[in-house]
């Protein structure tokens, strides 16, 4: 299977994943990509096959895809559930299911294709010991899934040289751990000491526990970098809300600006930021004297 993901890579947002070719040898290793197949289909297909070619592997077979389906029917519904969840607009509905389509008739296509040396083999017990791998395990999944939600929220993170930092340029930055795609900067462009004006990303993603950035000022060619300890600074619920940095010579500022429903009244003080004038702005980095 060849996969590329684009924008909010996680392992909620697989309606953001772009499926070429599917293969049980990468479901064996990787079930997140096998939450949207439709395994009805492909299981009919595969024993119809069986059946035709080596019928008397077909009870066997029939026998151990009924005791998966028995042990990870549930929780594989519970999962597109929450991929469900994740559809915002109907663009994203006709994204997933198109994705839905793909997958399923990637993997049936290999089944499809299968020489009769390679069916044989998947009909006489291959295929049942591949229902036992841990990429057909969607009950251990769901429970991963699950906790890693916990820390998965709608936000936004973003930063504009542009406009809050001219005299800088961005060379390096990651917003947490989680290495999901929007989340940091591209490593391969970091090797090649390429520049990052400006990035924004929005959308259902991991809490930050920190945020790294290294810049360079164009006036002197200096070079800084600071890592921010983010896990007391923001608030427990930071849904819909934004983490926007701003470089000022050698600091550099963070900021948590509120999100649209809860903007700025006109009688406060506008904050530093001229594109989020509307909204609060909290300077939470550096600390600011009480």
């Amino acid at each position: 299977m060849v996969g590329v993901a684009t924008e909010l890579k996680h392992p909620l947002a697989l309606v953001l994943i772009v499926i070429v070719t599917c293969s049980t040898d990468v479901l064996a290793e990787d079930s997140d990509y096998g939450v949207l197949v439709d395994y009805e289909s492909v299981h009919g297909l595969l024993i119809e096959r069986c059946r035709q070619a080596f019928p008397d592997s077909a009870p066997a077979l029939q026998t151990a895809i009924t005791e998966w389906q028995r042990k990870n029917g549930e929780p594989l519904g519970e999962l597109r559930r929450m991929v469900q969840k994740l559809v915002r607009t109907p663009q994203d509905g006709a994204h997933l299911n198109r994705l839905t389509s793909m997958l399923t008739n990637g993997f049936k296509e290999q089944v499809a294709k299968w020489s009769m040396t390679e069916l044989e083999k998947q009909c006489t017990g291959s295929y049942a010991v591949a229902l036992q791998s841990a990429g057909f395990d969607f009950e251990t999944l769901l429970k991963k899934w699950q906790s890693e939600r916990k820390d998965m929220v709608r936000h936004s993170f973003s930063f504009d040289t542009f406009t809050d930092s001219p005299d800088a340029e961005v060379l390096d930055y990651q917003y947490g751990g989680s290495g999901q795609f929007g989340t940091h900067a591209n490593k391969e462009m970091v090797q090649l000491e390429k520049v990052f004006r400006q990035w924004n990303t929005s959308g259902v993603m991991p809490r930050g526990e920190f945020l790294y950035v290294k810049w360079r000022l164009k006036p002197s060619g200096e070079v800084h970098e600071d890592k921010v300890d983010l896990t007391a600074r923001l608030p427990a619920d930071i849904t819909g809300y934004r983490i926007h940095f701003v470089i000022k010579g050698a600091q550099l500022y963070v900021y948590l600006i509120s999100p649209e429903t809860d903007r700025r009244p006109a009688s406060s003080p506008a904050g530093p930021l001229r594109r989020y004038s509307d909204l609060k702005q909290h300077q939470i980095y550096p600390d600011q004297a009480k």
